[in-house]
């Protein structure tokens, strides 16, 4: 079978011949008599028991319909071995699938070892064989410096010169800082209109430059970045409708031309859209392309608009859902508008009996019609007498209820609802007493959200400063966003500072808003690195702080001491 799926024989022994070597080398397979409605997520989740997978592909004709065969690649030539010989001949979605190696596509037969190529001409395969699958994501915001000059000198009307404060060719000393405020302002642009149409560049910018495997990506929409202010809207249309198949559906310019969104009918399309135009030369630019991170917050309203859409097209439906309103009670509790905001999932239950298992007080929730996601019991060793035959050892800890559990629900709404039900109620011959709580138990820790933390706290610190920057110019850049209260740069022995700062504001809010608005802006081509810093309280918290900390250095400094003297063989004469 060749890469296209015909089948070039049915002969015996020399066909099988043929076979046998790809089978050890193929980390591609070649899967047909697939169901007509098989879609490329439910492959995915098949085969990804047997190990990583690269790509799965599913042909389809001009009506975009599914041909019935696929082809999967693995990242090891192992893992596809073994996915071939576990599932040859088994039975999916009712039909007996078979599945044998593929031969490497067009794209794949370009070797980055093969010697008559140059070293660019390598590294360029390379790029883009690795662009399409790679789970990294890296400055989404990404903005060209020249880009932000052009795009201000052109909104403005004045000259580049006025916006980086150049007069006869000699610099005022400021330029840097009026281009990373520049910068902060196009980006926070960018990532409202992103946002409005469905993409969350928040959410690769999150991940820090590691893996971003949880981030939900769409499989037609491509974010292309790295753009000149030039670009025109017929520009990138120009381009991306020469690469053959299907043109886009749209492609969305936003008003700073920094970057833009392409959005395909089908995934095919976009797949071939993304392996041809990745790294291409555009302008006098390469075009960056990565695939765009989805907002589930906008596909929750769309789908809610989607939904009262259909109830007001629908007389009967709207007046179901009227009949249902009036039959509601309505609250006009204030207390429980107020306990919407800032809260989370998770409940708060006290007074429990010490005998009641998290299985027990799991099942008293189910029983009232409420389906908890996860309960934690905290417990604690109980106090045990040693047993002198056999000193203590191999005696079993015995826990005991701390007389208090969390209860965590898939939704707040789920939350209030079953502290009205369970409000209370006895279990185990106790009165259930109930209230919200900020504890996460499906995400591992029980730390109150991040806001909450940073509520109070006015010191940022600066990491990732280059030393081209002045303490000055942190004091222009950052005091544009509030009352500066301090800036601190320390500095090393030979005058120069130690690339990093601290900058303390006067209230927390200004400080968040600094936090915010700067976390992606550059600083003479690199990238300010924001966080909260953690002495950041009052003088008497910052003097038991460098005690303790003084305390510490003395007993290292002795232990030190003490090893080197043990060490040391003193001679004497």
């Amino acid at each position: 079978v060749e890469a296209n799926g015909n089948e070039s024989s049915r002969g015996g022994g020399e066909a099988s011949d043929q076979t046998q070597p790809l089978l050890q080398l193929a980390d591609r397979l070649f899967v047909r008599n697939l169901p007509f409605t098989t879609t490329e997520e439910e492959l995915h989740e098949t085969f990804s028991h047997f190990g990583q997978i690269n790509s799965v592909h599913i042909p389809v004709d001009d009506a975009k319909r599914n041909k019935g065969y696929a082809f999967v690649e693995f990242e090891s030539k192992k893992d596809a071995k073994i996915a071939m010989e576990s599932m040859d001949g088994e039975d999916f979605q009712g039909r007996l699938i078979h599945i044998m190696p593929a031969k490497p596509t067009k794209e794949r037969a370009l070797d980055e070892n093969d010697p008559n190529l140059s070293y660019k001409e390598k590294q360029a395969i390379i790029r883009q064989k690795e662009a399409e699958k790679t789970t990294i994501g890296w400055s989404a915001t990404f903005l060209r410096g020249d880009a932000v000059v052009d795009n201000i000198s052109d909104r403005l009307g004045v000259t580049k010169g006025d916006v980086l404060n150049v007069k006869d060719g000699i610099s005022s000393g400021n330029a840097a800082v009026r281009l990373a405020l520049g910068e902060t302002h196009i980006i926070s642009e960018n990532v409202s209109f992103f946002k409005s149409h469905g993409v969350d560049v928040k959410a690769l910018e999150a991940s820090g430059g590691k893996s971003t495997n949880g981030v939900k990506r769409s499989k037609t929409m491509i974010l292309v970045k790295n753009l000149p202010y030039d670009t025109l809207l017929e520009d990138l249309t120009k381009v991306f409708h020469g690469i053959g198949g299907d043109v886009p559906q749209r492609i969305l310019l936003p008003p700073s031309k920094s970057a833009a969104l392409v959005e395909y009918g089908h995934a095919v399309d976009a797949r071939r859209a993304f392996r041809r135009l990745s790294y291409k030369k555009f302008k006098h630019v390469p075009l960056y392309l990565e695939w765009a991170p989805m907002d589930e917050e906008f596909d929750r309203s769309v789908s809610g608009q989607s939904e009262t859409q259909e109830s007001r097209d629908d007389p009967k439906r709207q007046t179901h859902l009227s009949a249902n309103e009036r039959n509601q009670p309505v609250d006009e509790d204030p207390a429980n508008d107020a306990a919407d905001v800032g809260t989370s999932q998770a409940i708060y239950v006290k007074n429990l009996n010490f005998a009641t298992s998290e299985v027990q007080l799991r099942d008293a929730f189910s029983q009232a019609g409420l389906e908890p996601r996860a309960v934690k019991i905290p417990t604690k060793a109980a106090p045990s007498r040693r047993n002198a035959s056999d000193g203590g050892e191999g005696s079993e800890v015995r826990q005991l209820s701390m007389g208090f559990g969390f209860v965590e629900f898939s939704s707040e709404d789920e939350a209030l609802k079953a502290i009205k039900k369970m409000q209370g109620k006895l279990v185990d011959g106790h009165s259930l007493e109930i209230k919200l709580s900020t504890k996460s138990l499906s995400g591992g820790n029980s730390r109150a959200p991040e806001v909450d933390k940073s509520a109070r706290k006015t010191k940022i610190m600066v990491r990732n400063v280059p030393f081209e920057a002045t303490r000055s110019e942190l004091l222009q850049l950052f005091g544009s966003f509030g009352q500066l209260k301090k800036v601190r740069l320390p500095k090393k022995f030979d005058g120069t500072h130690r690339g990093f700062a601290f900058c303390e504001f006067v209230t927390s809010k200004e400080a968040r808003n600094a936090m915010t608005s700067l976390s992606q802006t550059h600083l003479y081509g690199r990238r300010l690195v924001l966080e909260w810093a953690e002495h950041c309280g009052g003088e008497n918290e910052k003097a038991d702080d460098a005690r303790e900390r003084a305390k510490r250095d003395v007993r290292v400094a002795g232990l030190n001491r003490e090893q080197t003297r043990k060490k040391t063989k003193h001679i004497k004469f």
